[in-house]
């Protein structure tokens, strides 16, 4: 709906304000679920009933899409968009790749924060919160951010940080450095889902655009389910600090290989 009716600096400005909100109910759901966790480890579980008055809610506020822009996509169109555009699989991994880090924060985090004697639920759920938060503070501003910066800067910073925090959690096993760390994933996290997101809007047609959009969201949830898999064996091999410590090193590498391909190829699909 946004790439619908929505376009230059106004579409950056309203997803960032999308990614924003997103990024509120990141702050909520571990400090409420944290706060219930005290009383019985069910109650959390009780939170997804609001989704019943927000469904009404949407159902009452949301917009239709005019018929005339919506138009039925092939196959073959599909097939034919993503070999025109073989700038689309980096922009799918990356998204991946955002949500395979993002839970390995959510589900390891509270491992090394018990090594440091915090295990209370609602003080672990601060950590997760902050980095909602500082991702959800980003995003309003993302609007701004992108009139001044190309997506390849935006990529390769969120990458440096996403680095350096991940290195930061791995090596410095403190209150404050975790703090800090959380907080610069944040921030390199409320850049990237929205360029993310209009980087894939703006290449595909309108007919095929609600289909190449979906399939981001299946690599950002695939990235979720896959996080513990792919990062479970590594912790067991080389500990919780040691996993980070690989992760932020693949995150350096990312931005090395970035920034040697934009040198050589260019940047990613401009507006």
């Amino acid at each position: 709906t946004i790439l619908s009716f929505y376009s230059g600096m106004e579409r950056d400005k309203i997803m960032g304000w999308r990614v924003s909100a997103n990024s509120a109910g990141g702050i909520l759901w571990p400090v409420v679920g944290g706060f219930l966790g005290r009383f019985s480890w069910h109650l959390p579980f009780a939170t997804y009933l609001v989704s019943l008055p927000l469904a009404g809610l949407v159902w009452l506020t949301m917009p239709e899409v005019r018929r005339d822009m919506t138009i039925e996509c092939e196959d073959e169109s599909v097939v034919q968009v993503m070999r025109q555009n073989p700038n689309l699989f980096p922009v799918y991994g990356l998204a991946f790749l955002s949500s395979v880090l993002a839970f390995e924060i959510i589900v390891f985090l509270p491992q090394l924060l018990d090594m440091i004697a915090i295990s209370n639920p609602l003080q672990i759920s601060f950590f997760i919160s902050g980095m909602m938060l500082a991702a959800g503070a980003t995003s309003l501003l993302y609007g701004r951010i992108r009139s001044r910066f190309s997506y390849n800067a935006i990529v390769m910073a969120a990458l440096l940080l996403w680095a350096v925090s991940l290195t930061t959690i791995g090596l410095v096993p403190t209150v404050l450095s975790y703090g800090v760390s959380v907080v610069l994933f944040g921030i390199g996290l409320g850049v990237v889902l929205p360029a993310v997101t209009l980087l894939v809007g703006e290449v595909a047609p309108i007919s095929c655009r609600g289909r190449i959009i979906s399939y981001l969201g299946t690599f950002l949830f695939l990235g979720q389910f896959a996080s513990p898999i792919m990062l479970g064996p590594v912790s067991t091999k080389l500990g919780v600090g040691g996993m980070f410590l690989i992760a932020g090193g693949f995150c350096a590498v990312s931005f090395a290989i970035l920034g040697v391909w934009t040198e050589r190829a260019g940047s990613l699909p401009p507006r």
